[in-house]
């Protein structure tokens, strides 16, 4: 979508991110997939929802999961990927 450059907003939130987990209340030993707060965005007829895994106790973010819907919900692909990687990946095909 105009505006939106899925690689650079999700750098830039990582910050964001790492301040949620830290506050994250269930945290438990493991790994903990958590909704990154507001960041949902639709690319043409795809809604694309983007959750951080990490590991508690270092709250550091690990993983990225990337989920990509239809309009009618149908579930397309999710996609996990390391941080550095999904920076320059495409995040749904």
């Amino acid at each position: 979508p105009d505006g939106f450059e899925p690689y650079t907003d999700v750098f830039a939130e990582l910050d964001e991110v790492r301040a949620f987990l830290e506050s994250y209340p269930d945290a438990q030993p493991g790994f903990v997939d958590v909704y990154v707060p507001g960041f949902t965005a639709m690319d043409g007829n795809i809604r694309v929802e983007l959750a951080v895994s990490h590991e508690p106790g270092s709250f550091e973010p690990d993983l990225i999961k990337v989920t990509c819907y239809t309009l009618d919900g149908d579930r397309l692909k999710t996609k996990y990927s390391v941080i550095e990687p999904f920076l320059t990946k495409p995040y749904c095909e």
